[in-house]
């Protein structure tokens, strides 16, 4: 892939990856690491 793939991911998905680093949201979000851009919204204040 070229890189300019951009991921998003929902909060229990990020906390499923973190915890369970087989499941199937930690192998997304480590192929999201290696092949594209991760996006993320902060928070307006």
């Amino acid at each position: 892939m070229n890189g300019n793939a951009r991921y998003v991911f929902d909060t229990n998905v990020l906390v499923s990856a973190l915890i369970f680093e087989n499941s199937k949201p930690g192998r997304a979000f480590r192929y999201a690491l290696q092949n594209g851009q991760i996006l993320l919204s902060l928070e307006e204040k």
